[in-house]
């Protein structure tokens, strides 16, 4: 199985700070959450901890256990992930910047030498 790229594992990262999040403000624990949604407490927590990608089928449960409809998570998610995208951009923009503004003051100053 090939290597996870950055932009995969940061949506892993969401994904699973994002169920935590929606678990806790349901005031439920791992084991409540996985008693609820019909799992082990070891197949919810591997939903929370990044360390496999959780099947859609355990998500659909675990969705239905907090009376959330798919499409409103993930359209959640995806909004939060675009946004995340555009900040990472940015801040690659501004850096390009600063190195180009750099590289032209370094080239004026060998000029006027």
């Amino acid at each position: 199985m090939a290597e996870k790229t950055d932009e995969e594992l940061k949506f892993d990262e969401m994904f699973t700070e994002y169920l935590c999040r929606l678990r806790e403000s349901l005031n439920l624990n791992k084991t409540q959450m996985a008693n609820q949604a019909g799992m082990t407490r070891q197949v919810y927590s591997n939903l929370e901890s990044e360390t496999r990608t959780p099947s859609l089928f355990s998500v659909f449960r675990v969705l239905e256990n907090l009376d959330m409809r798919p499409g409103d998570f993930f359209n959640e998610l995806f909004d939060a992930y675009k946004a995340e995208k555009r900040k990472v951009q940015v801040l690659a923009d501004q850096t390009k910047a600063r190195e180009d503004y750099q590289k032209a003051c370094r080239k004026k100053a060998l000029s006027e030498d």
